[in-house]
């Protein structure tokens, strides 16, 4: 088509000029009848543009990294005349990468495609028809169009959380009572009994107390004191990979950029699995969690995981958490100090700064572990290091590594 179009251009210029150099009625004729031509496909690329109609959904909002989600996109023409063809692109789970679709749609007929999306990484979305070009049947003109201009339109989002397989235990999640430091037993043992309740639904058969049951003519339940648990804080480093980017020519930068977003989603998708992971590790060994990150203005946003129960929480957290935030975690650090007995910080620019203050906290808590994710410290003093490269199966290749640490 570009070949034809570019012999139209060049016979409607020769026409026009042959004409007013020589006179002769045939190159007006000619060249009229190309305008003409010209004016017609203009107008039917405006027609398809503001006639045509479209529905598009998932078939889910929500979906974990590494599976894949069906958008439907169905476009109808409801009227008499032809669409263009139609060049639509569909913004998919993947930083910058658009998926092209060409179709053309007769009259009174609706075209139906449903199109796979892969989620190659962690993050909030937004997926569906961004751009549509339109190219007439001649290919003779073009009309692009961003679909994000109309203030009417809005794409779908999509939230796609972080992997949680299990590791390989089923913690028990028991009733809390805060008490003293002192005098306090398992949650599990049989002897900690501190009273009872009334019976709800999804409690175990075994823990009802039938003495008490028996006493008021309805089912209560044994509620066992808690020992206040350990906590461990994850630091988790949110901080922009972009603040390491430097300058050169606009096609440089909008290639760096590009690679950049790559870099950025699959260090923040990388991190996310690891925190996911330490996470559900101190639950499994009796303690709660506390996950802190960069917030806006360098203030800091938190999560507390008492328990399994708010896993799901987490993982909605953490999909929805910046990596785009300009700022140190190091400043972060003396405001975590006595929040927990052991910290873990997650960071993809393991820096000699950030490794000294981790040197610093290690008189502060029982123990201090660097998750580094990518690069090595060349240095790492007392501070325990876990390698993990960018991209790895965190769960697969390093649930032993952190279980034993």
């Amino acid at each position: 088509m570009k070949l034809q179009r570019i012999l139209f251009y060049l016979v409607l210029a020769a026409s026009i000029i042959a004409a007013l150099y020589t006179g002769i009625r045939l190159f007006y004729i000619i060249f009229f009848v190309q305008l003409l031509l010209l004016g017609v496909v203009v107008l039917v690329n405006y027609w398809t543009l503001h006639s045509f109609r479209f529905v598009q959904s998932l078939d889910t909002e929500q979906a974990v990294k590494g599976s894949s989600v069906t958008l439907s996109v169905q476009i109808t023409n409801e009227t008499v005349i032809p669409l263009s063809l139609m060049t639509v692109e569909i913004a998919v789970a993947s930083p910058g990468k658009r998926e092209p679709f060409s179709l053309c749609v007769p009259p009174y007929s609706q075209v139906h495609f449903d199109f796979p999306i892969d989620l190659p990484y962690r993050g909030v979305y937004k997926i569906g028809i961004e751009k549509i070009q339109i190219t007439d049947v001649f290919g003779l003109t073009t009309l692009r169009y961003d679909m994000r201009h109309l203030p009417w339109y809005h794409m779908l989002n999509l939230t796609v959380v972080p992997r949680s397989p299990a590791v390989g235990y089923a913690a028990e999640v028991f009733d809390e009572k805060l008490f003293s430091d002192t005098g306090l037993s398992p949650a599990s043992s049989g002897e900690s009994i501190s009273t009872a309740r009334p019976y709800m639904q999804g409690d175990a058969m075994k823990r009802i107390n039938w003495k008490v049951s028996a006493r008021y003519g309805e089912l209560y339940v044994k509620q066992y004191d808690t020992p206040i648990r350990e906590s461990v804080v994850i630091l988790l480093d949110n901080s922009s990979l972009e603040q390491e980017e430097e300058r050169g020519s606009v096609f440089l930068r909008r290639k760096k950029t590009a690679d950049l977003q790559e870099k950025i989603a699959a260090c923040a998708d990388t991190a996310c699995e690891c925190a996911t992971l330490v996470a559900r590790m101190s639950l499994m060994h009796g303690q709660t969690a506390q996950i802190h990150a960069l917030g806006i203005l360098g203030r800091t946003v938190s999560l507390e995981v008492p328990n399994e129960t708010c896993l799901d929480e987490l993982l909605l957290w953490l999909a929805n958490l910046n990596f785009e935030r300009f700022g140190a975690i190091t400043k972060i650090l003396p405001d975590l100090v006595g929040l927990g007995a052991s910290l873990v910080v997650i960071s993809s620019k393991p820096t000699d700064e950030l490794i000294t203050a981790l040197e610093g906290c290690t008189d502060l808590f029982e123990s201090v572990g660097l998750i580094a994710i990518g690069d090595l410290p060349e240095q790492h003093g007392r501070v325990g290091v876990i390698p993990v490269p960018v991209g790895a199966d965190v769960f697969s290749q390093f649930s032993e590594e952190v279980r034993q640490s």
